[in-house]
């Protein structure tokens, strides 16, 4: 292979965040509104919130889903291979 492909290759894994399955994503943890879950987690979120802060969730890489624009890196620019 080409260095300049190469170097395209690894330019490319860098943006995507697919480099060895580095691209894993962050989601908020949010109980569904109505449920205990909600009414005890409630008072817990309003004090994260006033120190900017909040509880998240890890979601695991998914290279498929990142292929088809399923799934968004946690990396600033939001792009995938296919685009």
């Amino acid at each position: 292979m080409d260095p300049r492909e190469r170097y395209l290759d690894l330019l490319k894994g860098c943006l995507t965040r697919t480099l060895d399955g580095l691209g894993e994503t962050y989601l908020p943890v949010l109980p569904h509104r109505g449920s205990w879950k909600h009414w005890a987690f409630e008072p817990v979120r309003r004090y994260l919130e006033r120190r900017d802060m909040q509880v998240i969730r890890r979601v695991p890489f998914n290279a498929t889903a990142r292929a088809e624009g399923r799934e968004w890196p946690a990396a600033r620019p939001m792009t995938s291979p296919p685009r």
